[in-house]
């Protein structure tokens, strides 16, 4: 298969979104959402890469990528835009946050190699004064995998040691599990409320692998107050499964 990623140089979503322009040759002001999780999809059951932390920094990536897209598919967004010729474009925030990353990417790879003896290194006699990164680069996904990995833990605490898992855990039916909750709760439900009875890891991947399904069907849709908090999950309008 063509597609192929080693996740382990990753270090979060504004990493994985960088890769994945550059190798489809993306456009950067027009990110296909739906081709992106296809691609991530296609490469999780070819390599059964189901890392906690890998799929918590996806989910953030994809859950922003959809806000933003839903902006610009606001009735009357095209209007406002057209009127008003300074309106700011809300991809012009990602962007420029791509741009930025890449650049302490660049620079860190620098300082790496200055590390490892390679290229001139510099003496200063007093120290430089300390760079700090932007939180919003890290924060966010930091505290994702924290989250998950905290339910995943007081699970298995609370769960029988020597519960023997199901052979076989259906995607689709996850799916309409979800499905089923969300119709129930009409007012959205807490990301972290999908995993509060997560038994094994088959079952945290095929919960995984439904949700970014009905997702990029638009049958679920994840909203956030803020850039990258808590995430909240909404039924969507979307295509039939």
């Amino acid at each position: 298969m063509e597609y192929v990623v080693d996740l382990d140089s990753f270090h979060g979503p504004l990493d994985l979104l960088l890769y994945l322009i550059d190798e489809n040759q993306i456009d950067i002001y027009d990110i296909p959402i739906a081709q992106i999780t296809d691609q991530y999809m296609e490469y999780l059951n070819l390599t059964g890469d189901f890392d906690l932390e890998k799929l918590g920094d996806f989910l953030i990536m994809a859950s922003y990528l959809l806000t933003l897209k839903s902006q610009m598919m606001l009735p009357g967004k095209q209007e406002e835009e057209d009127e008003e010729s300074d309106h700011m474009d809300p991809r012009d925030e990602l962007v420029q946050r791509l741009l930025d990353y890449k650049k302490f990417k660049m620079a860190a790879e620098k300082l790496e190699r200055f590390k490892n003896g390679e290229g001139k290194r510099a003496f200063y006699r007093e120290m430089p004064t300390k760079i700090s990164l932007p939180q919003e680069l890290t924060a966010s996904a930091d505290s994702l995998k924290i989250l998950i990995l905290d339910l995943w833990e007081k699970n298995k605490q609370k769960q029988n040691f020597f519960q023997v898992p199901k052979d076989d855990i259906d995607v689709g039916e996850q799916m309409e599990v979800i499905l089923k909750l969300l119709r129930k709760r009409r007012d959205g439900i807490l990301f972290q409320e999908l995993f509060h009875n997560i038994i094994n890891k088959k079952e945290l991947s095929a919960l995984f692998l439904a949700l970014l399904e009905l997702m990029r069907l638009q049958k679920v849709k994840a909203e956030q107050e803020n850039d990258f908090g808590i995430i909240k999950l909404y039924p969507g309008r979307g295509r039939k499964c």
